[in-house]
C-alpha cells in the first residue's frame, strides 16, 4: 500500500519536521523554492503509521 500526502498536510498535521527527518528532506525545502507545497509525497504504510497518518493496527 502507498500513501500519498503533501508538504502542506504534514506541517497542518505537525508532522512536518518529522517526515523531513526520516525522508532525508530540508525542513526548509518548501520556504527556500526546492519543493511545493502540493507536491505529492508517497510513503509506505509503516512510514505513515509512524508519523501518525495512520492507526497502529492495536488501535483498530
Amino acid at each position: 500500500m502507498k500513501i500519498v500526502t503533501t508538504p502542506a498536510e504534514l506541517m497542518d498535521r505537525l508532522r512536518w519536521d518529522e517526515a523531513c527527518e526520516m525522508l532525508d528532506i530540508s525542513p526548509w525545502a518548501v520556504n527556500e523554492g526546492q519543493m511545493d507545497s502540493g507536491e505529492e509525497i508517497t510513503l509506505t504504510e509503516e512510514q505513515a503509521t509512524t508519523l501518525g497518518l495512520l492507526p497502529r493496527h492495536e488501535e483498530i
